[in-house]
């Protein structure tokens, strides 16, 4: 694979549009000489695997900064949650209750695709410390 094949391949990647990335990369004359060139190099099996290996680095990227963000999500929801109790002499159940609403969210408590039996609504006991 040459380095125009490799610009062509991070250009599809990035518009999801061979025909566009092969006009950015080589140029055409027309859509038509683009549409069928792109084609080819799409064929390529060194290109397909390119192709692949680029779109498991950008999957394994996504999903751990989405992993990321639900924890610390989560993490900053628990805290919000304690310092309900500790703000004022009275808490604050309102902050502490849509804490602990957010958080079943965030873990996929009120997905209906759950595959449990149990209704999402007793699935979490809910502790209010006073």
């Amino acid at each position: 694979m040459n380095l125009k094949q490799k610009e062509f391949a991070l250009a599809y990647l990035k518009e999801k549009n061979a025909t566009r990335a092969y006009t950015a990369v080589y140029g055409a004359s027309s859509d038509k000489n683009a549409s069928s060139a792109a084609a080819r190099l799409l064929r390529r099996s060194d290109v397909r695997a390119f192709l692949a290996e680029q779109e498991a680095v950008i999957t394994a990227a996504v999903q751990a900064d989405v992993q990321y963000s639900r924890r610390d999500s989560f993490q900053y929801l628990c805290r919000v949650q304690e310092h309900a109790f500790d703000v004022t002499p009275k808490p604050d159940f309102t902050a502490i209750l849509k804490a602990e609403e957010l958080k079943g969210k965030l873990i996929g408590l009120y997905d209906k695709d759950r595959g449990d039996d149990m209704p999402a609504a007793t699935a979490v006991e809910v502790v209010i410390r006073s």
